[in-house]
């Protein structure tokens, strides 16, 4: 998707029987330096979204995922899902971009 603070954002969307993730990667574990900092940020800004969840893969790559219940969901979820999840790592970039790996 067009992004403001990327060139675009990459949303993957995961197909299950009972959960349909949806994410795109905030930063690889590379790319940030893990901090108390960084954490109690990203613990706090995932309180700021309604749907999305920011976390931790275990490769160490930050995420921002929405999960979808396949029995649920229309096509038109899929759109909104991915507005939401673009939103989310627009408005979280500028202050990991505070945190890269020097």
């Amino acid at each position: 998707l067009p992004s403001e603070t990327r060139d675009v954002v990459r949303v993957i969307l995961s197909c299950g029987r009972k959960i349909v993730p949806m994410f795109a990667i905030l930063a690889h574990a590379s790319d940030l330096k893990a901090s108390a900092d960084l954490y109690l940020y990203l613990l706090r800004a995932a309180s700021h979204f309604d749907h999305v969840k920011v976390g931790i893969d275990p490769d160490g790559d930050y995420l921002a995922r929405i999960d979808l219940r396949p029995s649920t969901f229309a096509a038109g979820d899929i759109d909104d899902a991915a507005t939401q999840i673009r939103d989310a790592v627009d408005a979280l970039t500028p202050t990991l971009l505070k945190h890269r790996a020097q």
